[in-house]
Order: structure tokens, then sequence, then C-alpha cells
């Protein structure tokens, strides 16, 4: 546990000791915090560990397949000064089993808590890589399911090192949940799906969400962000097949509430906003293992490792950072072959990792360095700041052309991260108006604006990016589509 600067609270600590120890025996552990600051994990396993004293666990459990375990600790209780914890002091529910015990492996779980501090966990049931089932379970905090455990998913054929079944909830309380298969259509592609998270009923069942190219779509994570927009990236190798480039990051945004929620599959064309938008450039060499977080301002944080300084092992590069529309590829780490990012045998978890809080990105992950028999896998953590200057009260007034002979006018103001007014586009085939919600990034000259079409009706829901500068140039982007306008901004205020 470290605080807002890095610093260590709660230095390494074993939170399952056993007398009877089984080798790797937590598996694909994934982790959420409720509100009164209580850490729920969830990992599966071959054995439980049980006989939970001061001194830990004294002996194990032999499972007949793997089994979806279930732990809660208060790091709170420890005095935290650094040393490690005390496990029978900070474990308030030791090893439980939550996962239906029978011959059937349940395996890589994932956890999230939704704002009403209920727990959402999806794994993946089945023996077999080519017949999996995706299950659902909704606990209290105290590790109570609120029902039964559900069957969401059937027929799926993946191996799990290609992607768990990821999960986020929403300000509702619902769950969103993305996976990889390539069962229904031609190779690996990304489906998403939703579920009422207080009574286990689909709410929009398997969405494909990526192009049926031939192409696998693999490794994606996700975020909900505070308008229950829903955030997706993954790594695809589409220009590497085509033998036009290699594996690149990709980007998606999806707004579920553009669907009926009826229960049967969405039309992906309707509820995404922002459609597999190109995040790494495609310049012939490796993105991959990303991750994806959201801040307070709804912006898309993404993290990966990429091979463009010269690495060419799998699990050698450097640790790249974006924010879709606001800040470009960042190359972080600078190792130069001397550390690996990600370790093959460990290459279906979470490396890098990332998290958004407090105006910080925190960033973590799993390094290596090569040739060296004595070294062995370590965590690397880092810390970003956000983009941070945001007006006091500015009003913003803008209008500008084109060759083409289409307008903008803007009108709005901003106020910390919230935006109003509006945006009007007469362009040769249509007029656009868009109603300003956020301020993305704003430092005197420059401002970055986010909004909702309003009309015309073909495009409404979806979002707009619009920049604007004092030298005159404005951009709107919505989509795919970007238009860019010459004139006249001006900022006024603080």
């Amino acid at each position: 546990m470290v605080d807002p600067n890095g610093n260590v609270l709660i230095d390494e600590t074993n939170l399952n000791p056993c007398l009877e120890y089984a080798s790797y025996h937590v598996r694909r552990p994934s982790m959420a915090i409720d509100s009164s600051n209580n850490v729920h994990i969830v990992f599966h396993a071959f054995d439980l560990y049980t006989d939970f004293g001061e001194e830990g666990y004294d002996s194990r459990e032999s499972l007949d397949e793997s089994e979806v375990i279930y732990i809660k600790i208060n790091p709170y209780l420890d005095d935290r000064n650094g040393n490690p914890a005390d496990v029978f002091t900070i474990t308030v529910i030791p090893e439980t089993i939550i996962s239906t015990v029978d011959s059937i492996r349940s395996r890589a779980p994932n956890i999230a808590i939704d704002p009403f501090d209920r727990l959402h966990v999806v794994w993946f049931d089945g023996n077999s890589k080519s017949s999996l089932q995706i299950h659902y379970l909704v606990m209290d905090t105290d590790g109570t399911p609120l029902f039964e455990e559900a069957t969401l998913t059937t027929d799926l054929d993946i191996d799990v090192d290609w992607g768990e079944p990821e999960i986020a909830a929403d300000s509702n309380g619902n769950a969103h949940i993305i996976y990889c298969t390539d069962t229904w259509d031609s190779d690996r592609e990304i489906y998403y799906t939703m579920v009422n998270g207080t009574t286990g009923n689909t709410l929009i069942d398997d969405t494909r969400i990526t192009s049926d190219d031939g192409s696998s779509s693999v490794r994606a994570f996700l975020a909900v962000d505070h308008m229950n927009m829903v955030h997706v990236a993954w790594h695809d190798r589409r220009f590497y097949d085509a033998e036009t480039g290699e594996h690149e990051i990709f980007y998606s945004k999806l707004n579920p509430s553009l669907d009926d929620q009826s229960g049967d599959a969405a039309d992906p064309d309707v509820i995404s906003v922002v459609s597999e938008q190109l995040v790494s450039s495609n310049d012939g060499y490796k993105s991959y293992l990303c991750h994806i977080a959201v801040d307070s301002g709804n912006r898309a944080h993404i993290v990966w490792v990429d091979q463009r300084d010269g690495a060419e092992n799998w699990g050698e590069g450097e640790v790249y950072y974006a924010v879709p529309g606001v800040v470009p590829e960042t190359r972080l780490t600078h190792f130069n072959g001397a550390v690996y990012p990600v370790y093959w045998w460990y290459s279906s978890g979470r490396y890098p990792d990332i998290v958004v809080a407090s105006n910080k990105v925190y960033i973590t992950f799993n390094g290596y360095i090569e040739g060296d028999e004595t070294s062995s896998s370590d965590i690397y953590f880092m810390i970003l700041s956000t983009i941070s200057r945001l007006p006091t009260k500015v009003s913003v007034t803008a209008r500008g052309s084109n060759e083409e002979n289409e307008w903008v006018t803007v009108k709005g103001t901003m106020s910390g991260e919230k935006a109003g007014g509006g945006v009007g586009l007469t362009l040769s085939t249509s007029k656009i108006s868009i109603s300003l919600k956020q301020v993305l990034y704003y430092d005197g000259t420059v401002a970055k604006l986010s909004g909702v079409v309003t009309r015309p009706s073909n495009l409404m829901g979806q979002t707009a990016y619009v920049t604007l500068s004092v030298d005159g140039y404005i951009e709107v982007t919505i989509g795919d589509s970007t238009y860019n306008f010459y004139g006249t901004v001006r900022f006024k205020g603080a």
C-alpha cells in the first residue's frame, strides 16, 4: 500500500501464508475497493487454504478443479508504518470459495464494485477452451451472494491468455463485460454484454464490437466513466495480417443507453460513439498489452508496451501512454533493453496496469532483467500528473470557415472541468449542433472541449471534440470525421 505520493505505507505482505502451501496457489488475482476502503480480492486456485489463525492458514483442501476464491482485507487495521502488515490483523474474510464447487474448472475471475457497494464478479467456467461459459455473481461486502450464480454466455472458444472476461460497473449498479472469442465469426474478436446488477438479467446480449476482418483483436480492457460510457482498449493485428504494419493499440467508446436494453444484442454501429480508433502509430513496430482507465473528466488514459525503440523480443519494449484526443502517445520508460516490462509466462496479467485518481495517474508493470539468471520479475511503479490547469471562469467565442465555404461558430463557457454553450457547424451537406459539456484541456491559448451532438438525428448522442487556439485554428471531430476551420478565437476570463 502506498500513499498518493508513492510512499510505502504497507510493505509486501503475503495474504495467503500456509503451513501446507501449494506452488502457484494464487492465479490471476483481481481486486476492488469499497467505500469503507476494504479490499476485496478474487482469484482462482486448485486448493483452498483452511484453518485460518494468527499464523495464517494451517492446512489446505485439494479441489477437483480450480474454483474462484474470495478474500477481504482491511489495510486500515494495520499501523501503516511502512512495514509488512500482520495478515491475521488485516484479514476480515479468509479464503472462501464463491463459485459452484463441482468438477468443472472456474478460472480467470475479475471483480468490480458499484456505487451501492455491491461486488460484481465474472469468470470463465469450463474444462475445455473450446466450450467455455461466462459466469456472473453479485455479492455484498461481506461476501454474501445477492442472487444465484448466473450463466451469461456459452460456447466460447478462446485461450484465457488472449483475454479474460473483464468487468466494470456503472453509476446505476449495472455491469459491463467484455471478452474475446473466435467461436462465432472468424478470428478472435471482442464482444460486449451488459447485465442488470440487481437481477442478473442480461440487458444487452453478446455484441461484437470489433470488425469481423479475419484479424485478431485481443487482450481487451474496459473502464466506465461518470456518464456511463464504456471505454475499451485492445491490441489488434489487422495491419500485420495485411502486411502493412504490426500489432497496434485501438480504442472504442460505447454508449449503451442508445440501445433499448431489451436483452438481445445491440447494433454496434448504434452504440459506438468512437469506433476502433487507432491510438498507437502504425509504424511497423509492435504495440501491445494495453490497459485503460478513466478520470473525473471522462477522459480515457491508455498505457501499453511498445517496441518502436529497437526492441525485438517478446516482453521487450518501452511503456507508452496516451489520452486519445488530448495527449498524444508518449514514451514513459527508457530501459533500452535492460528491463523487459512484461514476461511471457505471465502474459495474460495486466502488464502494465493503470489507475487514475485525484488528478494523478498510477501505473504499475512487471519487469525482469533479460539474461540475468538471478533476476526474477519485479513490480515497477510510477506516478504521472494529469492535465492540471483548468479555467476558473472563461468565456469563449469563435467563428471560422474553410476552403469548402463551410462555417463554424462557438459560443461557450468554461468553469473547472465543466463547459457550457454550444457549437454550430454549417457544412456543405448538413448542419450540426453540439452541446458543450466538458473541458479536457486549457492553457490560456488552447482549449479542448467535448460535447454531445444534438442534431441531426443520425448523429444525435455522438461525442464531439472541439479544439480552439487563439491563432484562429478550430478543429471539430465527430466519430471518424474531422473538420478544420480558421478564423477568430477569443478567451475572456481566467
